[in-house]
C-alpha cells in the first residue's frame, strides 16, 4: 500500500474494515497545484476503481486526502495515499513478484491525466519521511535562491535519472504552479484619488474577509455584524475588479482604475533545510542497492548538468541513513573490537593468548565477504551489523580450543605437538556444534523471500559465511599459532620449519578428529581383508591348490645319440629314445597325498581366520572396556576438581582446616593421574587393534561395551566344527598320505622305447625297448616309510588330546559364563542404582557440611568401584563367550 499515513484497521460493527500487513502496498497520487478537493476525491475514485476492477489481488483500496485536524503529517489537498489492502502472495494470478504487481498498476493508472503516483511499503514509507523528510528511498536535494531555477533543474535532473538503472519511481517536489490573485496598485492613480494604500486594503480585506459593521445584542452576548462578498462573488475575477471605491471626492471608482489585477503561478511551497531554500527529487530504488544507484546519479548529473553558480546538489534518504550509520559504525566496530579483546584478557589473564584467539576475527570477516561477494549482496547496514555479532560468535571457538589446551597443560601434558593434536581432536565437535547452532538458526533468514528479507539476508549471509571459514581456519591456523607462541626461543632459526610441521599437524589432528566409526562386525571384516598372516595362509592354499597338478608327472624323457667305429671300422651311427613311467599306484597315492596337503592348508585357514577373529573380538571389547573406564574416570575426575573448589571455599570460610584441603588436593591429582594413564593404555590398545586389522588412521568405537549373546551349543556335533581338531585331523589324513605316498617307491617303475642303428650309412635296423626298474635298495625308503607312518600315530595321539581339552574348556567355560551372568544381572538391577545414588547423595552432604573428607574419599570409592568392577565383570563375561565361540568356531 501506499500512505503518507499508516491506518491500521479492524472489523467492528459487522463492517469489514481492512488492516494493513507487510505485504501490502502504499500509492501516494499527486495532483496538479492547486486541485481543488472535489478535483482530489473523483481522481482517488477513479484509481480505487481502476485497481479494483483489473487486478483480482486487491481485497481493498482507502484513499486519505489532505493534512489530518491534528497537523502531525503536513500535506496539501491535491496529495492523496492510497492503501491498498493485497490478498497472500499464493493467491496472486496478475503478477509473481511486488515489482511487476507495481509496474502493471502504474501502467494501469497511467490513462489519468495529469496524475502521478508512487508506490512504496506503508510502514517503509512512514518511516523514511519521519527519519528523512522524504518518502522516497532517496532524495536527491538541490538547493538555490530562485524557486523557478530550482524546479527547472530539478526537473532536468530527473529526467536523466530516469535512464538509471534501478530508477523506479521519480518524483520532483511541487514548489511552484500555485495560482494566485496578484493585486499590483497603481501609486499614481491612488494619489490622484486623494486615496491611500490602506484605504484601498480596508476594501479588498472587507470583501474577502469581512469587515465589521455593527454588533448584534442577544441578552447579555453580543455578535459583530460582518459584511463581506458572497462565495460565487469572491471565485469570480471580474467581481474583483469591480470593486468600489469611495474617494474623498465622493465620485465612486473601480478598483482596476487604481490596481493591475491578475492571476499568477506562484510558489506552491518553500522548503528549507537550515534556512536554506532546495528541492527534492524522490526515487525509489528496486532491484539494486542504493549505495551504488546513488554513484551512478550522482556520476551522470555530474556529467550532464551545469548548475547555476551558488546552487549544489546533496543526497539524502536511505542513503543519508546508510552514510551516517557508517560514520556510527566507525565508532562502534572499534569499541566492540576493543571490549572483546579485553573480555578476552580477564578470561585468560594473558594478552598472548587473548590475541591469539582475536585472530578469529579477521578469520571470519574474510568469510563473510567472500559470502557476500558469491551471492552477489552490497555491503549494507544489516551486513555491518552481521559482522559485529560475526565477531562475537567467532572468537568462541578459538576460546574453546585454548580453554582446553591449557587444561591439557595443568593436567602435565607437557609436549606441546601432543597437547595441541589431542586438543584439536577432542575439542572438533564442541567447536562446530559452536559454530553450526548459530549457523543453522540463521539459515531461514538467509533463504527468506517474504517482505523485509532485503535486511534479514545480507545479515545472515555474512554471519554463516564467517562462521564457515572461522570454524576452519580456527581448527587449522590457531594451532599453529599457538605452537609457535609457546615455542622456546632456541626454537628461533627453524621458526618456517615448525610453522609448516605445525600446520600439517594441526591438519591431520583435524582429519584424524573425524574419526571413522568402527563397529565389531567392521573390525572383523577388515582384518579378514587386511591382515598378512591370514593372507599368507591363503597363499599357502593357492601354492597347495597349483601342486596337485603335480601328482601326475612323468620322469623325464632320456635321449641317446653316437656316431664312429661302433662296431666295425666303419662309421656307424645310433640314436635312441626311452621314456621312463611311474607305476600306476604311485600316481594315485601322489593324487591322495596333494589332496590332502591341499585340505590341511585349507584348516590351516581357517585356524588362522578363527585365531584372528577371535584376537579382534577380544582387543576390540578390551577397548570398549578402556573408553568406558577413561569416561568414568573422566566424571570422577570432574567430582575431585569439584569436590578440590568445595573445599577451598570451606577451608576461607574456616569449616575444615589445612591438612583436609591438602587431601583433598591430592586425591584430584591421584584421580587425574589415573586418568593420564587410563588414556595412554587405551591409546596402546587401540594400536594393537589396528595392527590385526593392518588399518591407519584414527577410529572411534560405532557402540559401547556391550553383553554379547551366548552361543548356541550343539552337543552332538560339537567335536566337529572346531577348526583346531578339524585341522589336526586333515594333518593325520595328510601324514598317513605322505608314508603312503612313500611306500608306493617299492613297486618297479616302467619305461618303454625306440632305437635306431646304421652301418656305414647304408645298413642298419631299429627297433623298440620295454622294461622295468627293481629298487632292489629299499631300505632305506622303509625307514621313511616307517617315520611316516609314527609321525601319522603322533597326530592322532594329539588329536584325542586336544579332544580332551576341548571338551574340559568348553565346559569350563560355559559354567564361568553362568557366574558373570548372574553377577552382571545383579550389577544391572542394583548396584548400578545404588552407586549413582551414593555419589549424589555424597556430593550433597558434603556441600552442606553433613559429612567429613574421609566420608566423602569413602563413598566415592565405593560407588566408582562399583562401575569398575561391573566394567571388569562385563569384559570377562565377554572374553569367555568369544573363547567360547572360538572353541564352536562361530
Amino acid at each position: 500500500m501506499v500512505a503518507v499515513s499508516l491506518y491500521l484497521f479492524s472489523r467492528m460493527g459487522g463492517e469489514f474494515i481492512p488492516t494493513l500487513e507487510e505485504g501490502d502496498l502504499a500509492a501516494q497520487m499527486t495532483l496538479a497545484p492547486g486541485s481543488s478537493l472535489n478535483e482530489s476525491v473523483e481522481s482517488s475514485t477513479k484509481a480505487e476503481k481502476i485497481l479494483l476492477d483489473n487486478f483480482p489481488e486487491v481485497i481493498e483500496v482507502v484513499s486519505k486526502i489532505g493534512t489530518a485536524e491534528v497537523p502531525t503529517d503536513p500535506m496539501s489537498i491535491e496529495d492523496a495515499d492510497i492503501m491498498i489492502i493485497l490478498k497472500k502472495k499464493s493467491e496472486w494470478t496478475s503478477a509473481k513478484t511486488r515489482e511487476e504487481l507495481v509496474d502493471k498498476m502504474k501502467e494501469k493508472l497511467a490513462v489519468l491525466p495529469g496524475l502521478s503516483f508512487e508506490f512504496q511499503q506503508p510502514i517503509q514509507l512512514r518511516f523514511n519521511e519521519l527519519m528523512t523528510g522524504v518518502k522516497a528511498d532517496v532524495a536527491v536535494k538541490i538547493y538555490g535562491e530562485d524557486l523557478d531555477i530550482l524546479f527547472d533543474q530539478a526537473t532536468e535532473a530527473a529526467g536523466y535519472i530516469k535512464d538509471v538503472e534501478g530508477a523506479g519511481d521519480v518524483k520532483v517536489e511541487q514548489i511552484v504552479g500555485l495560482p494566485q490573485l496578484v493585486i499590483h496598485y497603481k501609486r499614481d492613480e491612488i494619489a490622484r484619488y486623494g486615496l491611500n494604500i490602506n484605504d484601498v486594503n480596508r476594501i479588498i480585506k472587507m470583501a474577502y474577509a469581512g469587515e465589521s459593521a455593527g454588533v448584534i445584542f442577544e441578552g447579555e452576548r453580543r455578535f459583530d455584524l460582518v459584511v463581506r462578498l458572497c462565495e460565487e462573488c469572491r471565485n469570480e475575477f471580474k467581481s474583483i475588479q469591480n470593486l468600489r471605491i469611495n474617494p474623498p471626492s465622493g465620485e465612486m471608482i473601480l478598483l482596476s482604475q487604481v490596481a493591475d489585477i491578475s492571476i499568477e503561478q506562484g510558489p506552491m511551497q518553500i522548503s528549507r533545510d537550515d534556512t536554506r531554500r532546495r528541492i527534492t527529487i524522490g526515487i525509489n530504488v528496486r532491484n539494486r542497492d542504493v549505495e551504488s544507484f546513488v554513484n551512478e546519479v550522482n556520476e551522470v548529473l555530474t556529467e550532464k548538468m551545469m548548475l547555476p553558480p551558488g546552487y549544489y546538489i546533496t543526497y539524502g534518504g536511505q542513503f543519508e541513513n546508510l552514510q551516517e550509520a557508517r560514520k556510527t559504525s566507525s565508532v562502534a566496530v572499534p569499541i566492540a573490537l576493543v571490549a572483546i579483546l579485553i573480555l578476552l584478557y580477564f578470561a585468560f589473564h594473558s594478552i598472548k593468548q587473548a590475541l591469539m584467539i582475536f585472530t578469529a576475527i579477521p578469520l571470519a570477516a574474510v568469510g563473510g565477504i567472500l559470502a557476500l561477494y558469491l551471492r552477489g549482496m552490497p555491503f549494507s547496514i544489516s551486513a555491518g551489523v552481521g559482522f559485529i555479532a560475526l565477531f562475537g560468535v567467532a572468537v568462541l571457538n578459538g576460546i574453546v580450543l585454548i580453554s582446553y589446551y591449557n587444561q591439557l597443560k595443568s593436567e602435565g601434558v607437557s609436549d606441546l605437538i601432543e597437547r595441541v593434536k589431542r586438543g584439536t581432536r577432542v575439542r572438533l565437535r564442541p567447536v562446530i556444534m559452536t559454530a553450526s547452532v548459530a549457523a543453522l538458526g540463521f539459515f531461514p533468514m538467509a533463504l527468506s523471500t517474504a517482505p523485509g528479507a532485503e535486511v534479514q539476508k545480507p545479515l545472515a549471509t555474512v554471519v554463516i559465511g564467517g562462521l564457515v571459514t572461522s570454524t576452519f581456519l580456527t581448527l587449522v591456523i590457531l594451532p599453529v599459532i599457538y605452537v609457535v607462541f609457546n615455542r622456546k626461543r632456541k626454537m628461533k632459526k627453524n621458526t618456517l620449519v615448525t610453522m609448516i610441521t605445525i600446520l600439517l599437524v594441526s591438519g591431520s589432528s583435524l582429519l584424524h578428529a573425524q574419526s571413522e566409526p568402527l563397529s565389531l562386525e567392521k573390525a572383523i571384516s577388515m582384518a579378514i581383508e587386511n591382515n598378512l598372516s591370514l593372507e599368507n595362509a591363503g597363499l599357502k592354499v593357492d601354492a597347495a591348490t597349483k601342486l596337485k597338478k603335480t601328482a601326475f608327472e612323468l620322469p623325464p624323457a632320456e635321449f641317446d645319440y653316437e656316431n664312429g667305429q661302433i662296431n666295425s671300422d666303419l662309421i656307424d651311427y645310433s640314436w635312441s629314445v626311452k621314456q621312463p613311467f611311474y607305476f600306476p599306484t604311485r600316481y594315485t597315492t601322489g593324487s591322495r597325498y596333494q589332496e590332502a596337503f591341499l585340505n590341511m592348508n585349507e584348516n590351516e585357514y581357517n585356524v588362522v581366520k578363527a585365531q584372528l577373529i577371535r584376537d579382534v573380538k577380544l582387543k576390540y571389547i578390551e577397548w570398549l572396556q578402556l573408553a568406558e573406564i577413561q569416561e568414568l574416570l573422566a566424571r570422577k575426575d570432574s567430582l575431585y576438581r569439584r569436590l578440590k573448589q568445595t573445599s577451598q571455599f570451606l577451608f576461607e570460610t574456616g569449616s575444615i582446616d589445612r591438612l583436609t584441603l591438602m587431601m583433598a588436593e591430592t586425591e584430584s591429582g591421584r584421580v587425574t593421574n589415573s586418568l593420564i594413564e587410563v588414556e595412554a593404555e587405551h591409546a596402546r590398545i587401540e594400536q594393537e587393534l589396528m595392527k590385526l586389522i593392518n588399518a591407519e588412521g584414527e577410529f572411534v568405537a560405532e557402540e559401547t561395551l556391550m553383553k554379547l549373546p551366548l552361543p548356541l551349543v550343539e552337543p552332538d556335533t560339537v567335536t566337529q566344527v572346531n577348526t583346531r581338531i578339524s585341522y589336526l585331523e586333515s594333518m593325520a589324513r595328510f601324514k598317513e598320505q605322505a608314508y603312503k605316498k612313500q611306500r608306493s617307491h617299492y613297486f618297479p617303475d616302467l619305461y618303454v622305447g625306440y632305437f635306431n642303428q646304421s652301418i656305414d650309412h647304408t645298413t642298419g635296423f631299429e627297433g623298440f625297448q620295454l622294461g622295468a626298474t627293481l629298487p632292489i635298495w629299499f631300505w632305506s625308503n622303509a625307514g621313511e616309510v616307517k617315520a611316516g607312518k609314527l609321525e601319522a600315530t603322533m597326530v592322532r595321539n594329539m588329536i584325542d588330546q586336544e579332544l580332551d581339552f576341548f571338551k574340559r574348556d568348553l565346559e569350563n567355560n560355559l559354567e564361568v559364563l553362568s557366574g558373570y551372568a548372574r553377577s552382571i544381572e545383579y550389577f544391572e538391577t542394583d548396584a548400578l542404582k545404588q552407586s549413582d545414588l551414593i555419589v549424589a547423595n555424597t556430593i550433597a552432604s558434603y556441600e552442606s557440611g553433613n559429612i567429613a573428607f574421609a566420608g566423602y574419599v569413602q563413598n566415592m570409592a565405593l560407588a566408582f568401584n562399583i562401575r569398575f568392577e561391573y566394567l571388569e565383570t562385563l569384559r570377562k563375561y565377554n572374553e569367555s563367550v568369544i573363547q567360547t565361540e572360538f572353541l564352536l568356531s562361530k
